[in-house]
């Protein structure tokens, strides 16, 4: 059997030299260096971090004029609800950051955000001639 595959294997060995075509072909090798310009060192120290500095304003600051903005509005300010959501999530960001007074006022802020929808809602069934049950 063993014999037998000999004779049918008629592929020639690969070469280890690329075929030359056309004139002689010259190939120059290249030391690789031993870091790329970009790469940091692994073993190097860590550089300080950079240090942020303190937020513009206060949690508190930013949830009292938003629940301020909300108290007086007869609309929405955001254009839609995906918006609105970015914006719920900032409150709840705040209030984590702000401590029990901030979560009294994203409460405060969740409910005035819940008033404008609901009043929102009606101005539209009302617009569409439905009469929506109280």
């Amino acid at each position: 059997m063993l014999a037998l595959a000999r004779q049918h294997d008629s592929t020639p060995a690969p070469s280890a030299e690329p075929p030359l075509t056309g004139a002689a072909v010259s190939t120059v090798y290249y030391a690789m260096p031993r870091f790329a310009a970009s790469q940091p060192d692994l073993f190097a120290p860590a550089p300080a971090p950079a240090t942020q500095g303190p937020p513009a304003r206060s949690p508190l600051d930013e949830l009292n004029e938003l629940l301020a903005q909300l108290r007086v509005a007869d609309r929405s300010p955001w254009p839609d609800l995906p918006a609105a959501m970015a914006a719920e999530y900032r409150v709840l960001g705040l209030a984590r950051l702000a401590g029990n007074e901030g979560a009294r006022l994203a409460t405060a802020i969740l409910d005035e955000t819940e008033r404008l929808f609901a009043a929102a809602e009606q101005e539209a069934a009302q617009a569409a001639g439905l009469r929506r049950p109280v």
